[in-house]
Parts: C-alpha cells; sequence; structure tokens
C-alpha cells in the first residue's frame, strides 16, 4: 500500500509545468488582431486563440488597476487601459523585443513599461 502511495505522489510531483511564454501569447494576439480585435469568437482553433488572447489581456488591465492602487488599499483607481489596447501594445513590444520570447506575457506588459502608456486614472 505504501508503494502505491509512494509511486502515485512521486508521479504527480513529476509533472511537467507549463506557463504561456510570450512567443505563444504572440500568436494568440495576432489571431485577435487579424479579427480586427472583434470580441465575437468563434469556436475554431483561431477563435480559441483569439481568446485566450482577450482573457489574459482582461486579466493584466485588472493587474494594472491593482498597481494603481497597491499604496492605499481604499483607493479606486483604474489603469486606464483595454484588453484591446494592451493586446496592441503587447503585440508591438513582442515584435520589437524578440529575445523576450522566452519570458512570460506578464514581464512584457507590467516591467515593459505598460504603465507609462497607460496612466492610473481615478
Amino acid at each position: 500500500m505504501r508503494l502505491i502511495l509512494t509511486a502515485i505522489i512521486l508521479t504527480m510531483l513529476s509533472q511537467p509545468v507549463w506557463a504561456e511564454t510570450t512567443e505563444g501569447m504572440y500568436r494568440d494576439c495576432k489571431s485577435w488582431q487579424a479579427k480586427g480585435f472583434d470580441s465575437a469568437f468563434a469556436v475554431t482553433s483561431d477563435g480559441m486563440f483569439a481568446l485566450q488572447c482577450y482573457e489574459y489581456m482582461s486579466a493584466m488591465a485588472d493587474v494594472g488597476g491593482q498597481h494603481c492602487n497597491q499604496w492605499d488599499v481604499n483607493a479606486s483607481f483604474k489603469w486606464d487601459a483595454t484588453a484591446k489596447q494592451l493586446a496592441q501594445f503587447f503585440i508591438n513590444k513582442a515584435e520589437a523585443q524578440p529575445e523576450l520570447w522566452g519570458h512570460t506575457p506578464y514581464v512584457v506588459i507590467i516591467v515593459g513599461s505598460a504603465s507609462e502608456l497607460f496612466p492610473c486614472k481615478k
């Protein structure tokens, strides 16, 4: 019994973990850009790629808002960026800096000075 439990636990621990790379997100966002950043997503592989970009960029807009409020929990600042704007920013940054393609998209957006282009607003 111990051997079986040990084998199960070790099997679960040895599973690889994948994080989305800038290269993968670039592909997803280019699919969305090719659709004119339309928010009607078809149930096709390109539609799902576009949806993944939309969802990620929407989450990054929320993260930007959290960064705006990090020093004051009672503040109600918002990041002045939409998912479409962040997707275009991301595509431009990824094309200009292909050396970042091995990093996560978060690095390209947050560390990539998106907050300078999209300031915090009340």
